[in-house]
Order: C-alpha cells, then structure tokens, then sequence
C-alpha cells in the first residue's frame, strides 16, 4: 500500500500541462527535491489458444494432452491487463564527477490474484551510482539478469521463457563498465553478486526453507560484451556471459550447483537499397544458452534438480529472431527458440523439451498508441503424450 501512495502522489504532484500541436502534452517534473519521471505503459492483451497452456495468460509450455475424447486441443481465450507498468526513473544529484539514480518499477502480475483484482509485483527497484569519467556504474538492487541481457521481440509477456531465453529479475549489487576503444570498436564489461534464488517445489517433497540463501553465499554473474562497426549508424554487439552459485538441500543432506555459460549477439543491418520505397532496415538478434540447474533462470522448462536421483538437470538452447523495421510506423518480427533438458535426467512425467515459432505485426497509430498481432505455435515434448498449442494474440499499448 505505501508503494501505491508513493505513485498516487507522484500522479497527484505533476503541475497542470498546456496542450500543443499534434495532440501532445508538454510534460513537466513530478515534484521532489530531486529530479522524478514518471512512466508507463498501459497493455491490453486478448488471446486465442487452440489447447491449454500454462500459465494460460501467456504461454510458459503447453500442458500434456491425453487421448481420449474431450481431452485434446481444449482451447481456451484470456484477455488482461496485467502487462501494465508503471516506473519512476529517479535523477541526481550529481557530486563532482558522481551522478546519483535509481528507477522503481512494477507490473501487475503478482501470484495469487482473481483475473480482474490484480495483485502488484515488483520487477525493478535499484540504485546507481555513475562515474561518468570511467564510464563507470554501479548498481545496487533488483535489477535484470547480467547473463543473457537480450529479450525476444514477443507480445506474449514472457519473451521466450523456458523455450531458449534464461535470465530473469533478481537482487543484485554489480559494476559495469562501457569503454570506446576508437575506431568504432567498444567494450562492455559487468560483474556482480545476485541473491541465490530457490524456485522449486515438487509435489510431496519438502525441501525446507530458502535453500538458494542456506547455501551461504551469493551466486555471481558476470558478461564480457564487444562492439564492433556495423552495417550502418548502430553497432554490431557481442557477448560472452556466465553464472556460478551454490543451493543447500538440508532434506537431502546435499548442495547442488547452478551455472550457465552463454552468448548473445545482435546485427542490426541498414543497407543503401530499397524494396520499392522501403528501406532495407532489419536487426538479427539471439541467443545461446547452456548449464544446470537453471529452473530460477527459466532454463530447463522450469526443471533444476531430479527429485528422485538427487541431481542437477542440464539443458540447452536458444533462441534468435529477425526484425524488419523498413516500413513506417511498423515493425514485423520472426523468431523462434528451443529449451532441451537432457531427457535421461529428467523425471517420469516430466518436460522433455519445449520450442516455439512466432510472428508478430505492430504498428504505431500515433507517438504513443501502438496495436499488435501475434501468431505462434509451441511444442513442449513429456514422458508420455505431448502438448501442441496454436496462438493468436492481439495487443494494444499505449506508452506515457
């Protein structure tokens, strides 16, 4: 209730705009003794799904179909609100050379609600502390993942969790450094300390408490990235990324590994030739993934450790996607991704593998209202029958 005070007077606080031109708004400074930008997005989304899906407002993997009548391709509809965001991006002051933020950030997909009493959920609240001499930051806080910072292009609000993408939301203090090198060559490096986070449960086995925090110590993360000249005024970026922690299962007298190792690039491509009148204007991106336990990382469909064997699960994957942004106020995208636990360590009845394919059109009606269609399809593969969902997703975004 204090963070919705907090925002309800950061709302109440901005002074009175005057309209402009072209239906705007000049926007003015929510008061404060520093420097407060109040943001968001507003999303409805409303989907069709040809089977049933977990967790059904967007799709994580597909449920088991059984044979039988009645029990294949149940298909189900969902309409939400619950993508909405809103943020406060905090600026200053500014000691010497030392610039001061943060940012706080929410969205309304927190566990336990009814569909229409959303409950709000916390995805970043950090603090950052700028040497813009060094080109030197550091951070403190909840924040992204330092591994795998690339996120599908997807109206689906999980941006290819658990079907190629790891990497998630979690407490963190880290340093990150951006270096010019000259030429058009640069360098980005980050390195940090992450709370261990243990996400698992499984049905009739109690694993304690906060295994991930039992463990001791904290998980590290670290990236090494290289930019290079590209085809055109953006850079071609690539990077090398990890992560190493411990989990304590005192029911099994037994500490469990996670790591990952994992590479990530993106390409964008603006060519001098042209489609008509269409710019040749695209950017490839994707990623790479492999490691254990990573259920808190969305890797391994969700599956870390094999309660019956005591042992870490490994997987693979990845995902990529192509962009074409050539075309005014549009943007099409196609993409796809696949997560492979290892099936002989997976237990009975458990997620063998899960892929998607996906396409989506979105096109901005003004500045700020956008509207977009996705098709995808999705295949998770169990010990047993397996699930095939068809998608279609229509979303409209309106961003202040």
């Amino acid at each position: 209730m204090r963070f919705l005070t907090v925002f309800a007077a950061a709302i109440l606080s901005v002074s009175s705009v005057s309209v402009v031109l072209g239906g705007e708004a000049a926007s003015n400074p929510v008061t404060s003794t520093i420097d407060i930008e109040l943001h968001g997005r507003l999303k409805a989304d409303a989907s069709w799904d040809n089977s049933r899906t977990h967790p059904g407002n967007f799709v994580v993997w597909v449920d088991q179909e059984h044979t039988g009548s009645g029990s294949t391709n149940d298909d189900e509809f969902n309409m939400t609100a619950n993508e909405t965001r809103l943020w406060l991006v905090l600026k200053g002051p500014e000691v010497g050379s030392i610039q001061t933020g943060g940012r706080v950030e929410i969205d309304f997909y927190g566990s336990g609600a009814s569909e229409n009493k959303a409950k709000l959920m916390l995805r970043r609240a950090y603090i950052t502390a700028t040497w813009k001499d060094l080109g030197l930051t550091l951070l403190a806080g909840q924040h992204s993942d330092i591994i795998s910072p690339l996120v599908a292009s997807t109206l689906n609000y999980t941006v290819g969790w658990d079907i190629g993408n790891i990497g998630y939301r979690r407490p963190q203090v880290r340093l990150q450094e951006s270096l010019d090198l000259g030429g058009g060559l640069g360098l980005d490096l980050a390195a940090g300390i992450f709370r261990t986070i243990g996400a698992e449960s499984f049905p009739g086995v109690s694993l304690g408490n906060e295994y991930g925090e039992d463990s001791g110590f904290p998980t590290t993360q670290a990236r090494i990235g290289i930019r290079l000249p590209g085809f055109g005024p953006k850079p071609i970026s690539f990077g090398v990324s990890g992560h190493y922690g411990q989990e304590q299962f005192d029911v099994w007298n037994k500490d469990i590994s996670t790591y990952s190792v994992n590479l990530d690039a993106k390409v964008p491509v603006r060519l001098d030739q042209k489609i008509g009148d269409c710019p040749l204007n695209f950017e490839l991106s994707g990623e790479l993934f492999y490691g254990k336990n990573l259920n808190s990382y969305f890797g391994g469909i969700s599956q870390g450790v094999n309660p019956n064997t005591h042992d870490a699960i490994t997987s693979n994957g990845g995902w990529g996607q192509v962009a074409f942004l050539g075309v005014k106020n549009w943007r099409f995208v196609v993409g796809g991704g696949v997560d492979n636990p290892y099936s002989r360590q997976v237990p009975a009845g458990g997620r063998l593998q899960n892929k998607f394919v996906f396409a989506n059109a979105v096109h901005n009606l003004t500045r700020r209202l956008q509207v977009g269609v996705e098709y995808s399809y999705y295949k998770t593969l169990y010990n047993g029958p397996d699930g095939t969902d068809h998608r279609l997703q229509f979303s409209m975004i309106y961003h202040f």
